[in-house]
């Protein structure tokens, strides 16, 4: 039997080479050979060699920037993006088959591309070959074309670069070479060029413009669910723009959510992947440094890697999740403290090891990388470390690419058009069609401008010629179905003009507008926005529906915080033991009271290491330096006959220990920042711990004295009274607990009294303040705790003390009884109106720095306008107007 005549067919692009080789199994066709013109050269050149890829010349150009003495780009050669600006000049160079070496005697950077040229030829892997050495070993061994390529077809719509010419010329003087579908002029092959077969004339293109590009991107798949819908084969369908980059993270979520089959011929972006977050988590940690959050996040992406076998997925449960974590010590002190159970295993001998490596920083990314990546993670990251060096990794990994799994002979494809120029498709549409897209604006190669390299050796309008070409191919081949589609505005919401190509195409343009009801769906929710009929009858949409129309309203509804009388979520936070931070909240925001202590919501913490402490955090340093430095004054020589030397000492002693304790407990500022706040909290701590003059024997004082608090039985045994009592409100069934700043009590013979104080680190309110609107509870419920645990005291005195840089203020409490009569009252009538389901936003609600803003309506000025009168109506005239007492 003779055997089968060999044949090979060159195309360019993915699409071209599967549609190619699809075509070749329909037919059953053999001994043909689907390659691209480097590897036509290769397999000429022999040898075993190839043409160098990628990661090779990005490898070789790196070691030559590296090694290589430069005249110009010396001062550059350490930029991230110097490799690959290098590979993009050489390969411009290569593919116009360019000689410099004229060139190069009268600029520098000439030359020095010459010896980085050099450079890369000498370093490259065994049997890889530059495109133009490879061409050149291909054209010593073009005789023997006949033997390993056998006749050869074009499939190419465009011209080819000048580099591969030479190798076509020589193998039309061997072989029998043929031009399919020839879409340019190319005078310069000699070869045989056959037309393409007829086709029905192209219908009338659609020009439609939409609102922005992700609602080009919902028409688009709209249109492809629709012809989907009619029988129309998915391998028919293209979408197609210049530059896929606006669309693309548009289309994976989108495609994701209907499930429509959808092929990426240039790939997915390799972030949208796990694998891709697992390297994003490395890369963080390593960039930005260590924190508990990104350590966390890394673990989680990672936990099966070889580095981390073994560790529970619990290990970090008894860590504060407050606590920064910024460092290895922090760490290992953190981890030190923790308890291990029965049974359970140390996280130390895995964690730790992996902490101090990942404290390096970006010099470790190999070796991290090869401990916590799994095989295609660490494929994802080789690739980023390929492209530039460790320091600009969050960069690289956002420009990888994954080939899409997809079979595109059996999917819609999404495309850039030089690809689908290369495979068209019946059915097309063409996105972006405004100014600057269609066709794109060419410019200057950095690295070799038009003064250095000139005869339009390298044209920079070039890519503005191919985008023309290939419109003209997609126009002329989409023989059933075309639309030409472009956004009204950008994503920032710039106006952008049409494209000059759509002057061509016949018919006015169809404005898609954003909300309109489509005819086909792309997914469930495009299908519930078009049938509003079947939407209300969803439970959740009927839901979200009624919260709007009730937040539009100005009566009160239940979705501005009624409930039903005696709820169970409100009667059990009613029931908790209050503080002075959760009355406030009972007394000024009866929802907020509600969403924090019966719903247990919290603000998270959102940034690990602020520039600033909040102002109530820094109050709390503050509170917790006094606290340190009196312990260590008490008993002897107990801060009140201790001489301000012996003060200066244990404040100093208070923040050596608070700098390293609070690390590990909540976020804190960057290293000098968190200094010159300690140093300045310390200053207002010695302010604090001088105020009052040395006193006589018999007084005692104690730093955050403990009352009402059950879960603290049997510690604390140095108060004055023991710490688990409940400390009921009077007249009320509510019951209080908290810390006491300061609590000084002095017996004698004659007299028995006590005194507490409430430190502030804020701006001082107005003298004479009692409750100041339910703001300032502490120092009355601390008189209460007094009354209550100490009745042999007879005589009580509370203030306020404001420390500020300007010097401590003093703000002493008149009359005891009176405050507490008015907290018994307004506690009564709060909780009686929360027990009635009344739970409205008050008065702190609309304070711009309420935590809890996120739940409100998104325009909470409009809101809180609208609904000021009927929220105050409800609460009653009594309970609103205590706001705003002294």
């Amino acid at each position: 039997m003779e055997p089968t005549a060999r044949r090979t067919i060159v195309v360019e692009g993915p699409l071209a080479y599967h549609r190619r080789r699809l075509a070749a199994a329909r037919k059953s066709e053999a001994g043909v050979q689907i390659l691209a013109m480097p590897h036509i050269a290769a397999r000429l050149a022999g040898g075993f060699q190839r043409p160098a890829r990628g990661q090779d010349l990005d490898a070789a150009i790196r070691n030559a920037l590296r090694v290589g003495t430069f005249e110009d780009i010396g001062r550059m050669q350490e930029l991230p993006g110097m490799p690959r600006a290098i590979a993009r000049a050489l390969t411009k160079l290569w593919l116009a088959d360019a000689d410099i070496s004229e060139a190069a005697k009268r600029h520098g950077r000439l030359r020095d591309l010459l010896i980085v040229e050099r450079l890369v030829r000498e370093t490259l892997p065994a049997g890889a070959l530059t495109i133009r050495d490879l061409r050149d070993a291909a054209l010593a061994r073009v005789v023997h074309a006949r033997t390993v390529l056998g006749d050869i077809e074009l499939d190419l719509r465009g011209d080819v670069a000048p580099l591969w010419r030479q190798l076509i010329l020589g193998l039309t003087r061997n072989v029998g070479v043929t031009w399919r579908e020839l879409s340019t002029a190319a005078s310069w092959f000699p070869g045989e060029t056959v037309d393409a077969e007829p086709t029905a004339a192209p219908p009338p293109s659609v020009r439609v413009s939409c609102a922005n590009p992700r609602s080009e991107a919902i028409e688009a798949l709209r249109w492809m669910r629709e012809l989907l819908a009619k029988g129309v084969p998915p391998a028919e369908i293209a979408i197609s723009a210049t530059s896929t980059e606006t669309w693309d993270e548009h289309f994976d979520a989108l495609s994701m959510e209907s499930a429509l089959p959808l092929h990426f011929s240039h790939g997915r972006g390799g972030l949208a992947t796990y694998d891709g977050q697992t390297c994003a988590a490395l890369a963080d940690v390593l960039i930005q440094g260590l924190n508990q959050r990104r350590v966390r996040r890394l673990f989680r992406y990672a936990r099966r890697s070889k580095g981390l076998e073994g560790l529970l997925p619990s290990w970090s449960r008894p860590l504060r999740r407050d606590a920064a974590l910024l460092s290895v010590q922090h760490w290992q002190h953190a981890l030190d403290q923790i308890s291990l159970g029965e049974g359970e295993i140390d996280p130390r001998p895995i964690v730790m090891p992996i902490i101090t490596l990942l404290a390096r920083g970006p010099e470790v990314a190999e070796e991290a990388g090869a401990l916590l990546l799994e095989k295609r993670a660490r494929a994802l990251w080789t690739d980023a470390l390929r492209r530039a060096p460790a320091s600009a990794l969050l960069l690289s990994l956002e420009e990888l690419r994954l080939p899409d799994r997809r079979d595109p002979g059996a999917s819609v494809v999404w495309c850039p058009a030089h690809h689908l120029a290369e495979a068209p498709r019946a059915y097309v549409r063409l996105l972006g069609l405004n100014a600057r897209s269609w066709p794109r604006r060419g410019s200057e190669d950095p690295i070799l401008p038009s003064h250095m390299v000139s005869g339009g050796m390298l044209d920079p309008t070039w890519i503005t010629q191919q985008d023309r070409e290939h419109f003209r191919i997609i126009l002329g081949r989409a023989s059933k179905a075309l639309i030409l589609s472009r956004s009204r505005r950008d994503a920032q919401g710039k106006t952008l003009p049409p494209s000059s190509l759509v002057a061509q195409s016949s018919g006015a343009e169809l404005e898609l507008k954003r909300t309109r009801s489509p005819s086909h769906a792309f997914g469930e929710g495009d299908r519930l926005l078009a049938r509003p009929e079947e939407a209300a009858t969803l439970p959740q949409i009927n839901s979200a529906s009624l919260c709007w129309q009730n937040r539009q309203s100005r009566a009160v509804t239940a979705h501005d915080g009624q409930v039903r009388e005696d709820h169970p979520l409100v009667l059990r936070a009613l029931g908790r033991v209050q503080s002075a931070t959760s009355l406030k909240a009972l007394l000024r925001d009866p929802l907020g009271f509600v969403w924090r202590y019966g719903l247990r919501w919290s603000a998270p913490a959102l940034d690990n290491q602020p520039l600033r402490l909040e102002p109530r955090v820094y109050g709390e340093l503050v509170h917790d330096i006094l606290k340190h430095a009196v312990l260590a004054l008490e008993p002897a020589p107990g801060f009140r006959q201790a001489d301000p030397q012996q003060i200066q000492a244990a404040i100093e002693e208070a923040r050596v220990l608070i700098r390293q304790k609070w690390p590990l407990e909540k976020p804190v500022p960057p290293g000098m920042l968190w200094d010159h706040t300690l140093a300045r909290a310390a200053d207002l701590a010695n302010m604090a711990l001088g105020l009052d003059p040395r006193i006589t024997a018999g007084s005692q004082s104690w730093p955050e004295a403990l009352f009402g608090q059950a879960e603290a039985s049997g510690a604390h045994t140095d108060l004055p009274w023991p710490v688990d009592v409940p400390v009921p409100i009077p007249g009320t069934d509510v019951t209080v607990n908290g810390k006491i700043d300061r609590l000084d009590i002095r017996i004698d013979d004659t007299r028995r009294a006590a005194q507490v104080t409430d430190y502030k680190t804020g701006k001082p309110a107005a003298a004479g303040i009692i409750l100041n609107g339910g703001r300032e509870l502490q120092r009355v419920t601390y008189v209460l705790a007094v009354r209550h645990l100490r009745p042999d005291i007879t005589a009580w005195q509370a203030r306020l003390v404001y420390l500020t840089d300007e010097g401590p203020s003093t703000d002493r409490l008149v009359n005891i009884d009176g405050a507490i009569g008015t907290l018994t009252q307004n506690v009564t009538a709060a909780s009686a109106l929360v027990r009635r389901g009344i739970t409205l936003p008050g008065e702190d609600a609309e304070d711009d720095t309420y935590d809890l803003r996120l739940a409100h309506p998104a325009s909470r000025r409009v809101y809180f306008e609208a609904k000021r009168n009927a929220i105050g109506r409800v609460l009653g005239a009594t309970f609103v107007e205590s706001w705003a007492c002294p």
